[in-house]
């Protein structure tokens, strides 16, 4: 209301004041006119007062205006009630971004553009799509649109072009959303984001926003697992062949289980190290590598903590019944598994070598500082 007497008066100013006669003043003029005159004269200059003191209140008690999906909020400091003025324009729309693996996974993405275009709030959402060409592209990407000041990131592909693209949001006020079109997807699967790309999208309208925690290996992000051993040598294998999806990964971990040799490596957590032979050494932040295959079963993506998880050396014939404790969320409970949390430890290992960081295989040094950041990224689920 106090904005529609601003504007009444305005008007009623731009009419009376600057039409009037030269020398007409309301003492001139009959009653009746006098009386609006004078009204309408000051209800102007009455509303412009009441405008700057309801701004300056809520300059004072920090009230903000909230311009959002081009919906303008102003708070009433008394009754706590909202005023809602939509603005259905084009301008006000907010760019969303989808940066695109087109050979994740092994999945065709040819209807994707299709299914954001149905799927997508279109009155909330500009959306854009850009492609990845290259390993590193969806940083640059990603960065490029930040730039651009757009808030809600996008990565369509599996758990290595979310890091790529999550890698570059750490610390900021940019926003991530995720349609899984990997082999594993293990962070959307843990976050319950759907696997379906149309449900997915259709996730991204509600907009609701969890705040998680990230892991670091000597400054590298990653946001779902990362490690050493076996689970790394099978990353490294798995980055090298021509078909990629679950099975191709299932075929090299069958290859090259019995032929791979378990190492020994010293953990140190504060001033206690401790040494350990050891098949694997996951870090998870969340609970699983993908394909709910969950390594850490009670992993919190938002507790502060990484669960450290070694599996000793075991035979042959336990593999099925490992395997299938990972498969049914019981991992914790075999008795060649040891889990502890920590917010950071050291790895030490003879030499460099492979390391995985959500599953991309990376060349790393012996020595491993691995460490939680906690609160560091914004997504959306």
């Amino acid at each position: 209301m106090l904005f529609s007497i601003l504007i009444k008066g305005l008007c009623y100013h731009n009419v009376i004041v600057k039409n009037r006669k030269p020398l007409q003043a309301p003492f001139l003029l009959g009653f009746k006119e006098g009386w609006d005159y004078f009204l309408n004269i000051n209800l102007f200059w009455l509303s412009s007062f009441l405008a700057i003191i309801f701004l300056l209140l809520c300059f004072v008690k920090r009230r903000l205006l909230i311009q959002e999906s081009g919906v303008l909020i102003l708070a009433d400091l008394c009754s706590q009630t909202q005023l809602i003025l939509y603005i259905q324009s084009d301008y006000m729309k907010e760019e969303i971004v989808f940066v695109i693996n087109p050979i994740s996974g092994g999945k065709s993405k040819n209807k994707l553009k299709q299914w954001i275009q149905e799927e997508i709030d279109l009155e909330r959402y500009d959306p854009h799509c850009v492609f990845t060409e290259r390993p590193g592209h969806a940083c640059e990407l990603t960065a490029e649109a930040m730039q651009r000041g757009v808030r809600k990131i996008v990565a369509v592909g599996g758990d290595g072009t979310v890091n790529e693209v999550a890698r570059m949001m750490v610390g900021t006020t940019a926003i991530l959303g995720i349609i899984p079109f990997g082999s594993g997807n293990g962070l959307a699967r843990h976050m319950g984001i759907p696997v379906d790309p149309k449900e997915a999208i259709q996730r991204l309208n509600a907009c609701e926003i969890r705040i998680n925690d990230a892991g670091k290996v000597n400054g590298k992000y990653f946001f779902c697992t990362s490690g050493v051993g076996f689970d790394a040598h099978i990353g490294k294998i798995f980055a090298s062949l021509k078909g990629r999806g679950f099975m191709g990964y299932i075929k090299a971990v069958v290859k090259e289980f019995s032929t791979y040799q378990s190492q020994m490596y010293q953990l140190v957590q504060g001033d206690a190290p401790h040494q350990h032979q050891a098949f694997l050494i996951t870090f998870a932040n969340a609970n699983q590598y993908g394909n709910d295959a969950q390594i850490a079963p009670l992993a919190n993506i938002q507790d502060g903590k990484l669960d450290v998880c070694i599996v000793r050396p075991f035979p042959i014939y336990a593999a099925p019944g490992l395997a299938l404790r990972i498969f049914s969320k019981s991992a914790h409970r075999s008795g060649y598994m040891t889990t502890f949390q920590t917010s950071k430890i050291e790895l030490k290992r003879s030499s460099g070598g492979p390391i995985h960081l959500d599953g991309e295989p990376y060349e790393a040094e012996n020595t491993l500082v691995v460490e939680v950041v906690p609160n560091a990224i914004q997504i959306m689920a």
